[in-house]
């Protein structure tokens, strides 16, 4: 008798073990569960803060009076990436790539439109750091072309026609000493590579980086 109550006690140990394994199993399972699907709204509520963020600045960009052929361009094209992205909810790696690359645009955009202030100086003094500038950024717009090689965009011609423009633009201003404006179009033709860096980056889909040709 005392054999068999050892064997139901012990019977009875295993039975409330297993529920109590069961419970903590499932208990940490729904927790964890729930963890995810946290850091999955909290992943797309971050999205959705950094669309409205570049939309906005869209926004502002498009009230500024008499843009230019290239503000217009990069109006149109940072518009059509904010589309781009919001149908890459979800997809992390893209949809960063795309805001980056829009707002790079509107960064452009608007270092045009400040080249349009009057000179605030003509001190000597800056025109070997507008030089060192312009040189950094002779060699970031022959980058374009490789960047467009790589981007699956049926216009990247005209984001390497703009940037050269842009060049021109600031590489004219600085001999006029107008080194203001000079470095305002320096930065727009800067940020407008970017924005082409970033679609490139958004088409090489691999984890591993590219090997050199």
């Amino acid at each position: 008798m005392r054999r068999y109550k050892r064997l139901f006690l012990k019977l009875i140990s295993a039975i409330v073990i297993g529920a109590l394994a069961a419970t903590v199993f499932s208990t940490t399972a729904v927790a964890e569960q729930r963890r995810k699907e946290s850091a999955a709204e909290r992943a797309l509520r971050k999205q959705r803060g950094r669309l409205n963020d570049v939309s906005k600045k869209l926004a502002k960009r498009l009230t500024v009076p008499e843009p230019s052929e290239t503000n217009k361009f990069l109006h149109a094209r940072a518009t059509e990436l904010i589309e781009r992205a919001r149908d890459s909810f979800g997809e992390e790696y893209r949809f960063d790539r795309l805001v980056r690359a829009a707002d790079a645009l509107l960064e452009s955009s608007e270092n045009i439109f400040e080249s349009r202030k009057l000179e605030r100086d003509k001190n000597g003094d800056d025109r070997e750091d507008i030089a060192r500038k312009l040189e950094r950024t002779y060699f970031r717009v022959q980058q374009s072309e490789y960047f467009a090689s790589i981007a699956k965009e049926e216009d990247t011609g005209l984001y390497v026609r703009h940037s050269r423009m842009l060049y021109q633009q600031a590489r004219s201003a600085y001999d006029a000493r107008e080194y203001y404006k000079a470095r305002q179009l320096a930065d727009a033709a800067g940020y407008l590579v970017s924005g082409l860096e970033r679609l490139a980056q958004a088409a090489v889909r691999i984890a591993d980086p590219p090997r050199l040709p």
